[in-house]
């Protein structure tokens, strides 16, 4: 008789499944799922009112009425298999009984949300896992690798099939004579008959809705949502699916449904698609290992996986965690000059309007509601728009003209200035503008922007001026960050005192003088009316900046779209382009400007740092994705020589083929060394990029590596 042939396995697994086999021995304990924290819910409903904050008396909901892929409602009954022990391991997980401590409300819910969509990879795979009768309970180690393989291959969008079960749909519904393969092959650039009759279809099924910011029809996001049983946002995140959608987009006028003029060609928006990043991936890998942790308190829920399974790599599929990209030289400039603009010219106007209005409906809200009193104070704009205007040298143009502000505040989005805005966009610009101006020229950290204190204008020299007080984010030792002091322009000192300004007339209105921001130089009150909550302050100023590029609506990129500017940005702007257009004599006036203890920090402030991603070497950044283009084909060889030489090498030193397959911190940090001990230089020359809004202009770097140079080396 032959025998069985064993399996081997790892030593880990091995003690794993005694682990596992004792544990079932033990006596089983009914949980009663009640804590002090869950206001409302239980196991099972369709939402739970948590606790928040116990100190301020904050409460959240979430809702566990997800759509699934058959079209059923995760709290429907049927479903209650899928749903119970999520529902349970986020108690679980919230009462600290996991190897994942709880650490806010935010990143709970994100953790709830992997296994949901690891639900919805069931139920689109019922035939194999029966989740209705069995929930989780056939999940095996092979399903689960299978699923990460798909995952690591373009995330939600790929373990749901998002485009091409939309695909499919609209295949079946349509008379097309083209094969499914056909338009799966095509999915860019889909066939325009297939497009004219598909939308022809979804106009029957109220599938359009109106664009806010366009004459245009687009496929509702919660439609898809229905039929795809997915989460909305997804298609928006993922450019595989938003670029398949997007081309169904129509022009407004057409409702009849045998009336179909779609979106001109040149004006389908198609967002380059990446892999996702390794960064994305390993979040994935640890929110599943957190919730299949849970089989310990519910074995006969949670199926057991072993550990080796999530020890498994997928880098050949993945992109290297991102980094910070260099704005074009138009962008960065434009930006300076409309922020100086707003500040010096209508900076005083903004700040006196702010500052009345903040009184009127602080006035008004105490002895009437919330809707009233923004109609009154809408009214009061429109009464009081040519009140506040430049100065006579600059042409006494009215403020509410310059910025097209047609009313104080609207129900609907404002998207751009020619559209017309409101004037809390425009308040929440100026506190953009600001942040901008001090970024840009006095380079400076996310961190110790938006923690900027009211007093940190401490001197002034004689003739202009200003000197900049700070402590540096990233200088501490035990906890205590040291105290710098750093010349700015006069123009940044100008924006500190209007903001100065503004924050003691906005304080006085809200008698607050002890609040959890009144100490801070942004004071951004909530809704740009009420008194600050001291919450988000980073994420508040960076909302501000955005509400800064809409007014002064920066050009759009290749793609068509609009560039966005960030802290981080703003530093690197201003450390690297500076310091690669000028000689090395600036370098000791740069790391000065930029808060470094001695001239070799401006070196060692691009040099890698695991703790603190802002502070990875610019330079090295920037070539990295040089290398990334060349090994893609979209930068070509020729005329490269050098940069070829330095691929070959990078390949050579880790004994890989492809540098994609390296690690983000590795690749990096080799380049740093590289650089220093002088084995590579390289110069920068200006590159023009063609985009829907004509053409922007950037810096490119050029290499020299052991004797061979790109042919843009020292020329400029």
């Amino acid at each position: 008789m032959p025998r069985r042939k064993s399996v081997q396995i790892s030593d880990e697994d091995q003690v794993e499944q005694l682990i596992e086999r004792a544990r079932k021995l033990l006596p089983q304990r009914k949980l009663s799922y009640e804590a002090d924290w869950l206001i409302s819910g239980k196991i099972g409903s369709e939402q739970w009112i948590v606790v928040d904050d116990y100190d301020k008396q904050t409460t959240f909901e979430i809702r566990f009425d997800a759509r699934l892929p058959d079209g059923s409602l995760l709290t429907e009954p049927k479903n209650i298999r899928l749903l119970a022990p999520i529902q349970k391991v986020a108690f679980h997980l919230r009462m600290g009984n996991l190897e994942h401590f709880y650490v806010g409300h935010r990143h709970w819910m994100r953790i709830i949300a992997t296994p949901i969509n690891l639900a919805r990879w069931l139920v689109l795979n019922a035939e194999v896992f029966q989740p209705q009768r069995y929930g989780f309970r056939l999940l095996t180690d092979d399903h689960m690798r299978a699923y990460l393989k798909e995952y690591s291959h373009g995330g939600l969008a790929n373990t749901l099939k998002l485009g091409e079960r939309f695909l499919t749909l609209l295949h079946e519904q349509t008379k097309t004579s083209l094969s499914i393969h056909e338009i799966f092959e095509k999915r860019l650039c889909l066939d325009e008959g297939f497009i004219i009759e598909s939308a022809r279809w979804l106009n029957t099924q109220d599938a359009y809705v109106n664009c806010k910011d366009s004459k245009e029809q687009k496929v509702s996001r919660k439609y898809l949502e229905r039929i795809l049983g997915c989460s909305a946002f997804l298609f928006e995140k993922y450019p595989s699916i938003a670029n398949i959608i997007n081309q169904f987009n129509l022009r407004r006028a057409c409702s009849p449904t045998d009336m179909i003029e779609l979106t001109p060609l040149e004006d389908r928006r198609i967002t380059k698609e990446s892999n996702i990043v390794r960064k994305t991936m390993r979040a994935q890998i640890k929110e599943i290992k957190i919730f299949v942790s849970a089989h310990n308190h519910l074995s006969d829920e949670i199926p057991f996986l072993s550990t080796s399974v999530f020890r498994e790599k997928y880098d050949d599929n993945l992109a290297m965690d991102g980094h910070t990209h260099l704005i074009p030289l138009e962008v960065g400039l434009d930006a300076i000059n409309n922020a100086a603009e707003m500040i010096v010219v209508y900076g005083k106007q903004i700040v006196e309007a702010a500052s009345f209005f903040a009184g009127e409906y602080t006035h008004l809200r105490s002895s009437t509601t919330q809707s009233r009193c923004t109609t009154i104070i809408n009214r009061l704009a429109h009464r009081k728009r040519n009140d506040w205007h430049s100065e006579p040298k600059y042409g006494n143009v009215p403020l509410f003209e310059r910025y097209n502000v047609t009313t104080f505040s609207s129900q609907s989005r404002t998207l751009s200035i020619e559209a017309g805005i409101t004037f809390k966009t425009l308040q929440q610009a100026f506190y953009g503008a600001c942040a901008l101006l001090i970024g840009m020229c006095k380079p400076i950290r996310d961190g110790e922007l938006h923690k900027l204190e009211l007093n940190c204008l401490d001197l002034e020299f004689e003739g202009g001026g200003a000197v900049l007080s700070f402590a540096l984010e990233k200088s501490g030792v035990l906890g205590e960050n040291q105290n710098i002091q750093r010349p700015i322009p006069s123009v940044v000192a100008r924006a500190i005192q209007l903001l100065q300004v503004l924050s003691a007339k906005l304080r006085h209105i809200y008698d607050d003088q002890s609040g959890p921001v009144a100490a801070l130089l942004f004071y951004i009150p909530s809704f740009t009316v009420l008194r600050p909550t001291g919450k988000a302050l980073s994420e508040s100023l960076n909302h501000c900046i955005d509400k800064f590029c809409l007014v002064f609506d920066p050009p759009r990129d290749p793609l068509g779209n609009p560039w966005t500017i960030r802290v981080h940005q703003m530093r690197k702007f201003f450390l690297l382009v500076m310091y690669k257009h000028h000689n090395s004599d600036l370098r000791r006036t740069l790391g000065y400007a930029a808060g470094h203890i001695d001239e070799n920090q401006i070196d060692e402030y691009t040099a890698f740092s695991h703790d603190d991603p802002e502070c990875v070497k610019y330079e090295s950044e920037c070539i990295s994705d040089l290398l990334v283009s060349l090994e893609q084909g979209q930068v070509t060889p020729d005329g490269h020589d050098g940069l070829q030489a330095l691929y070959s090498h990078v390949c050579n030193h880790f004994n890989v083929t492809k540098v994609q397959s390296l690690s983000h911190a590795n690749f990096i940090r080799f380049l740093n060394m590289l650089q220093r001990n002088g084995k590579y230089k390289s110069t920068v020359y200006t590159v023009e990029i063609k985009g829907s809004d004509g053409t922007l202009t950037t810096i490119e770097f050029a290499i020299k590596f052991e004797g061979l140079q790109d042919d843009q080396f020292d020329r400029g």
